[in-house]
């Protein structure tokens, strides 16, 4: 029983915005969910992080899609789950259990799945657990390193890998909400995606120009943005403050909202340690394995 691994993720510009068509910049993360599955006489499932009753029977549900996906007969497994991502956090952690799953079906049964069918089976996932993804968490964790996606077409970004902080805001919101709460006012919000989108497209410049004093002050730029959103909170507000003041490289929340983390480039975890905050330090454009 060989485990399959999958990465998280980080978003660097273009939550919410890249749902209604605007470019969105991501990368895999060296924070992974390692997946185990074994054929069995009954469904099981276990994992090193507490899952409540729907959420094994939403694991239940994938494998039994797998199966359909590729016209084989149903069949119950016995599934491990480790993961080193934060649940909630917005670093992908459902997107990466789901790619490492499928991964591990894949192995173990001989279904053969190829890339594509990866993410065509981690966005359907994604889709019944959040509503209405863009899919480039689907895309990122599947292929892993710099990714920009725009309308369903990703565009590998070649940079080498680098190390960011997350500090950690202590404050959960279900990704589903947020898509939601965005989604109700975003005719009002065209502008605010529209400035979103731009600053995606001059982050990248930034990166193959090797400017990350730019880089950085595009991703404050950025975070302001998600503040006329509404989906940070104060307490992230706090956390970006205290990088500017700092005179940290940039900062912004990463992910939906309503809590979560925030995204620092560099290794800055003493600062915010010392603060009381809990932080984790990630590496950035890590592959994907099949």
């Amino acid at each position: 029983m060989t485990p399959r691994t999958s990465p998280g993720k980080v978003l660097f510009f273009g939550e919410h915005s890249v749902i209604y068509g605007w470019p969105g910049f991501a990368a895999s993360i060296d924070l992974c969910c390692h997946v185990k599955v074994e054929d069995s006489d009954y469904f099981d499932v276990s994992s090193n992080v507490a899952l409540s009753n729907s959420q094994k029977q939403f694991v239940e549900m994938i494998v039994g899609h797998t199966f359909d996906y590729t016209h084989r007969k149903r069949r119950d497994v016995r599934v491990k789950i480790e993961s080193e991502i934060p649940l909630s956090s917005g670093l992908g952690s459902s997107s990466a259990t789901v790619s490492a799953l499928v991964k591990a079906l894949s192995k173990t049964f001989g279904l053969n799945l190829a890339l594509n069918d990866l993410v065509t089976l981690t966005q359907w996932a994604d889709g019944k657990a959040h509503g209405n993804p863009s899919g480039i968490d689907a895309n990122v964790v599947n292929r892993g390193g710099f990714i920009m996606f725009q309308r369903g077409v990703t565009t590998p970004k070649y940079f080498e890998p680098f190390t960011i902080t997350l500090v950690d805001s202590g404050e959960r919101t279900g990704t589903k909400e947020m898509i939601k709460k965005v989604a109700k006012r975003k005719e009002e919000y065209q502008n605010i995606f529209n400035r979103m989108g731009q600053l995606c497209e001059e982050g990248i410049s930034a990166l193959e120009s090797g400017c990350f004093e730019e880089f950085g002050r595009l991703l404050y730029e950025h975070h302001s943005c998600m503040k006329e959103l509404s989906i940070s909170t104060s307490t992230i507000d706090e956390i970006v403050e205290i990088a500017r003041s700092e005179g940290l490289p940039g900062a912004k929340l990463t992910g939906a909202g309503g809590g979560g983390l925030v995204l620092i480039v560099g290794d800055h975890r003493k600062i915010f340690e010392e603060k009381g905050y809990k932080t984790i330090s990630a590496r950035c454009g890590v592959p994907s394995l099949l």
